[in-house]
């Protein structure tokens, strides 16, 4: 690096001088560096040994929790803005690390499923209806799926009272009355197959390269949410052939109770201005942090 220095009416280069004090300044400073991480983990290594690491984390005392019989948990955050809205939230406990190799991309299949009818909502019924309150598709109105969660999000208007309670119907129809119609699951194959070809790029062949190296054997590597888009070998120790659910006609397998067993869900409606108008009913008894 050169630095113009003034002399004068003149301008002469400097580098060797700035240089110098350069490594004179990386000398001292990376000096100081280790004696403050050495002090610093002097005076906090007495608070890091008294850490319980075994004990829950701490629940926000203004969180409402709860759980019905059924067992599904449900959390209430009180937020006054945006104001006259609520954000419902289903939050399903299983992802894409729970499919078998036959199941692979089931998860994120059946989160698109259910936006194509449900037990009270027909086919695109509930989009319109939603629409309706001024909700979008998309901006608004939404759901992803992860490896360990899928995760269905639902903002509503509190203008009318009506509204919360159809809220709550939609959730309850996602939680278990996706109707799984056969000529809507090979519409949205094609769906899910373009959603697939879009990720497709530079980054995506990274990520897949990159992933067995990161999670070194595990799982992880091997259940990407997207699934796979036909038959292919099995993954490293698994016998079954791998089919996708984007290339078979027959009705998805389960992916849950019965087969893979994954945890009761839970309900998460933050934003509500009032906490007992959004608690589910019949209200359970409270349970504190």
């Amino acid at each position: 690096m050169f630095v113009l220095k003034t002399v004068g009416k003149k301008r002469a280069c400097a580098p060797h001088a700035q240089i110098a004090g350069e490594r004179k300044v990386k000398k001292n400073g990376s000096w100081l560096g280790k004696t403050g991480f050495a002090l610093l983990l002097a005076l906090c290594w007495p608070a890091l040994a008294a850490e319980n690491l075994n004990a829950p984390l701490p629940v926000n005392p203004h969180l409402r929790t709860g759980k019905l019989d059924n067992g599904l948990t449900y959390y209430i955050q009180q937020n006054s803005r945006p104001a006259k809205r609520v954000e419902l939230r289903l939050v399903v406990k299983a992802g894409s690390i729970l499919e078998d190799v036959d199941q692979q991309g089931l998860a994120h299949f059946t989160e698109h499923m259910a936006f194509d009818g449900t037990r009270h909502f027909e086919k695109h019924e509930l989009i319109s209806y939603l629409q309706s309150l001024g909700v979008k598709f998309g901006a608004d109105l939404n759901a992803y799926t992860s490896f360990n969660e899928t995760v269905y999000i639902l903002p509503i208007p509190t203008d009318k009272p009506d509204n919360l309670k159809t809220g709550f119907q939609v959730l309850q129809d996602w939680a278990q009355g996706v109707t799984m119609d056969g000529a809507a699951i090979d519409k949205e194959r094609n769906v899910v197959l373009e959603e697939a070809r879009l990720g497709k790029g530079a980054g995506d062949r990274m990520m897949r390269k990159l992933l067995p190296e990161i999670y070194n054997g595990s799982r992880y590597a091997e259940r990407l949410p997207i699934g796979t888009e036909g038959p292919g070998a099995p993954p490293p120790g698994e016998k079954r052939p791998g089919r996708g659910p984007c290339t078979t006609r027959e009705q998805p397998p389960p992916v849950g109770p019965g087969r893979n067993g994954h945890p009761a869900a839970t309900l998460d409606p933050p934003g509500h201005p009032d906490p007992d108008r959004a608690a589910p009913h019949p209200r359970p008894s409270r349970e504190g942090p």
